[in-house]
């Protein structure tokens, strides 16, 4: 365990020390995302699919429990645990004693939830910070040290790597993980075959643990995997491409759980080809549903990556690559092409979905493509003159990018349920609350005895319980039936009820989810006249939402929108006769 820890922190050191200006910009990000990632805390926050702070010990057990299963593998779950452990430490510290009670509840308690998910994102934004490392030196291998720095700064300011460089979703760290794999490739491909066979092998190694993370990874890795095996083997009896398919096969059923749960991985798989994917599908299972699924990712480049003149640089670094790749003869500059492709067409376009995530991979590898076409641009250059304004072009283009960033951190520190939490708090004592929906669409609920309010949610009795919410309550009933019960305030957030008003759907779409909530009669009664503000017994109150400063919105930027609840709105509905306080 030590020789490994060592071996870790000599390849990190080696790879700081290559190029000065890129760990400098690696820096800046982990400072920049250290701030950003506090956005929804204290408590559970307000991240959607990813690692929730009480699901550390969950993920681990459904892995290993046989015949149970988890959305995600083995590993993640093993590194955000020993990443919690300072959080974890403070429960026998904090609590009151060491009873079982006790330790369940202080281990519950915002205090420690906030600790483990200050862990678990700074994990995600180490590996991020890694994960930039290592694509440009991939760059700078392969185009040069200039190409390499403009690689690294397109990273930062790529809207999608930005935000998923600090939430505790598993998509950037298991990308992590494929830059590992992809600069182990290009060092095993630019050796005269036969390789080495160790080489070979930290390929499988990596590669498995990619998918290990997430079992999306498959679709990324497999020209990794698939290209080894066209080289020439080595002398003597043991053989390159054998060695990789040992290494992966050996260390994913270790690090994916599936040696210790065989029965849980199988019922996993399952879970993932089935419910997981099929009911989550947003478009046609036709070609017109395919032509909409690839009109939807490709129009939204702007918006989920980097302004057009960004990407007008990434297609001059497209063309310049393929120039290299035909003059060489080699594979390296169209390796991450290759790569992100194969993870829209293999995962993306099966999955029918069209989400900034599932253009991860994709705007990962188109990084390096960026940087490609900065270099470029600045060796047409003639003269310095010349030189200093393609540079302060490029300049301008990182900078109106960073600024849509920018503008995400503001949308998240700015979110309306910090306003309705804060509102909540002045109400009348005794003020009774009902809210709807999953954990991470609510705001941050005072549960404490000297709470001046008490809250309940709303749990249907014919829907699976929704994920924990700790210190408010589950109260069974219908939609409709909310005058019988009688609350004062209704909480409902944007990004649960928004599927159960009736749209007519676009000729290709499917959303499966959205299908199916449409034929809940009851939830589509009572939202719909409640973000009319024609429920019976009720008035809208106001509307929380985010709001970026004048000097942005001068600039023609508006709150970002991404993954479920960011930048939505929260509705806040009184009872009639119910004296609210401003």
């Amino acid at each position: 365990m030590r020789h490994a820890v060592r071996s870790i922190l000599s390849f990190v050191r080696t790879l700081a020390a290559e190029d000065e200006v890129v760990t400098r910009i690696a820096l800046v990000l982990v400072l920049v995302q250290s701030f950003a990632c506090l956005w929804d805390l204290p408590g559970y926050g307000w991240e959607t699919d990813g690692i929730a702070p009480d699901g550390v010990f969950d993920g681990i057990t459904d892995n290993l429990v046989p015949g149970s299963a988890s959305r995600y593998p083995l590993l993640h779950f093993v590194i955000s645990l020993i990443a919690s452990l300072p959080a974890l430490l403070l429960i026998p510290v904090l609590s009151p004693s060491l009873s079982g009670a006790h330790l369940v509840a202080t281990a519950t308690s915002v205090a420690v939830m906030t600790g483990v998910a200050i862990c678990v994102k700074l994990v995600t934004i180490v590996m991020s910070a890694l994960a930039l490392l290592l694509i440009a030196r991939y760059t700078r291998n392969t185009l040069g040290v200039r190409a390499g720095r403009w690689t690294a700064l397109f990273f930062t300011v790529n809207l999608s790597l930005a935000y998923y460089g600090r939430v505790s979703n598993l998509d950037e760290p298991y990308l992590m993980w494929v830059a590992l794999g992809l600069d182990r490739w290009l060092s095993l491909d630019r050796q005269p075959a036969p390789a080495a066979v160790r080489d070979y092998r930290l390929l499988g190694v990596f590669c498995a643990l990619a998918i290990a993370t997430k079992d999306q990874a498959y679709a990324t890795v497999l020209p990794l995997l698939l290209m080894p095996a066209l080289r020439r083997p080595l002398r003597g009896r043991t053989h390159g491409p054998v060695q990789m398919v040992i290494g992966f096969v050996g260390t994913y059923v270790v690090a994916s759980g599936a040696v210790f749960n065989p029965t849980g991985f199988v019922a996993r798989i399952r879970l993932l080809t089935g419910p997981n994917s099929q009911d989550w599908k947003w478009y046609d299972d036709s070609m017109l549903g395919l032509r909409q699924n690839v009109h939807d990712l490709v129009s939204q480049l702007p918006e989920w990556w980097w302004p057009l003149p960004v990407l007008l640089v990434c297609a001059i670094g497209l063309v310049a690559a393929g120039v290299r790749a035909m003059r060489s003869r080699g594979l390296a500059p169209l390796m991450p092409l290759l790569m992100g492709l194969s993870s829209v067409v293999l995962f993306t376009l099966v999955v029918k979905r069209a989400e900034h995530r599932f253009l991860l991979p994709a705007a990962f590898m188109a990084t390096y493509y960026a940087g490609a076409g900065a270099a470029a641009l600045l060796r047409i250059a003639r003269g310095a003159w010349t030189e200093r304004a393609i540079e302060a072009g490029l300049a301008a283009c990182v900078v109106a990018a960073a600024l849509n960033c920018a503008a995400l951190i503001v949308t998240q520190w700015s979110d309306g349920r910090r306003a309705v939490s804060a509102w909540l708090a002045r109400q009348p004592p005794g003020t009774v609350v009902e809210t709807y929906g999953l954990s991470g669409y609510q705001p941050h609920f005072d549960t404490s005895p000297a709470a001046r309010y008490r809250v309940a949610r709303l749990q249907p009795p014919d829907r699976r319980p929704w994920g924990a919410l700790p210190g408010v309550p589950s109260v069974r009933g219908l939609y409709g039936d909310v005058n019988a019960r009688g609350p004062d305030v209704l909480i409902i957030a944007e990004s649960f009820a928004q599927r159960y008003v009736p749209r007519a759907l676009p000729r290709g779409y499917r959303l499966v989810q959205e299908v199916r909530a449409q034929q809940d009669l009851d939830a589509v009664a009572f939202f719909s006249a409640a973000l009319r503000d024609q429920l019976p017994g009720y008035h809208l109150c106001w509307t929380a939402a985010p709001a970026l400063p004048r000097a942005l919105t001068a600039m023609g930027l508006q709150p970002v929108r991404i993954h479920g609840s960011t930048g939505t709105l929260t509705w806040v509905l009184t009872r009639n006769g119910f004296r609210a306080a401003d």
